[in-house]
């Protein structure tokens, strides 16, 4: 890329190609890796800082109220009541839920979009403020 853009960018006037070519990947090359390192000095920002009790998705079955619950398994299709309770309730990724489900990941995300909707009717209905 670099190469390309100091072809197309190259004033004869001034200097040999190859010399500003030289320069130019070579800018390229040192922008890219101290990129890199800060990106990896984030990264390990945010290692040294979480903890592993932050990484585990808790099970939210549970703080539910089982009323509500029922509520919105009525206003769900079967389909999703499957996505709220394994995407929602219980973290599933979408994409291992598709497979799970040998459904493809559009068809899961567009259900999961539908499902929403309804739940926040239902919810605004049940005057839960969102």
């Amino acid at each position: 890329m670099a190469l390309w853009q100091a072809w197309r960018e190259y004033d004869s006037s001034k200097s040999k190609f190859s010399s500003y070519a030289y320069l130019c990947v070579r800018r390229e090359l040192l922008h890219l890796i101290d990129h890199n390192r800060r990106v990896q000095e984030k990264h390990e920002k945010w290692l040294n800082t979480v903890r592993i009790e932050d990484l585990m998705v808790e099970d939210l079955a549970h703080e539910l109220d089982p009323q509500l619950l029922h509520k919105i398994q009525n206003a769900l299709t079967m389909k999703q009541w499957k996505w709220f309770e394994h995407c929602l309730l219980h973290g599933y990724p979408l994409k291992e839920f598709a497979q799970k489900e040998a459904e493809t990941y559009g068809a899961v995300k567009n259900c999961g979009k539908r499902a929403r909707a309804k739940l926040r009717m239902l919810l605004t209905e049940e005057g839960y403020a969102l």
